[in-house]
């Protein structure tokens, strides 16, 4: 039950970030997706299998799908849950209009405070950590194959979206990516 009511709130939580950031962008005038770090295809169905997730873990929610949770999983899935969010919610909300799958068109400044004080990337960790949740809350096949693509796709977007701050901000990337983890 505990468990059901945290993958519920996270759910909605992300629904919310979601709806702020479009209305966001669509007050500020902006675009919700900047150029793709990596073949277009590849990038996509990193970004499809993240929701992809979201979509198993709520299908389970309302047990449309009846893929009992291993019970040795609850705590886990429940800690899981918890740090995921700890991670991403104050990462998206800091971040606002500069929070976009891509490339950003406009001006951006690089975050270094707050959730990005203590590592690189909260976002890509948070999502790893959720899809894991995921994963374990709906055990199927193609919910851990979308974990999968999610970690295989979105560390080669972090590998290609470092490359980009380093040019982008030089020493102010180098002093920041040296003295803060990738992860934790």
């Amino acid at each position: 039950m505990m468990v059901d009511i945290l993958i519920g709130i996270w759910l909605l939580s992300m629904a919310l970030i979601g709806i702020r950031l479009l209305v966001l962008l669509k007050k500020n005038n902006l675009k919700f997706f900047g150029k793709p770090f990596l073949n277009p295809v590849v990038f996509y169905a990193g970004k499809i299998a993240l929701v992809g997730t979201w979509g198993a873990a709520f299908l389970e929610l309302t047990r449309i799908t009846n893929n009992p949770t291993p019970e040795w999983a609850t705590p886990i899935i429940i800690m899981l849950v918890i740090v995921s969010w700890v991670l991403v919610y104050p990462a998206e909300y800091k971040l606002g209009t500069r929070l976009k799958p891509g490339i950003p068109e406009e001006k951006t400044t690089l975050e270094t405070k707050g959730i990005y004080k203590y590592t690189r990337h909260p976002i890509y960790l948070g999502a790893y950590l959720f899809g894991l949740a995921s994963a374990l809350y709906a055990p199927t096949t193609i919910n851990a194959a979308f974990l999968l693509i999610i970690i295989i796709v979105h560390e080669q977007i972090i590998k290609k979206e470092e490359k980009y701050l380093a040019k982008k901000f030089k020493g102010k990337w180098k002093e920041y990516s040296e003295k803060t983890p990738k992860y934790i």
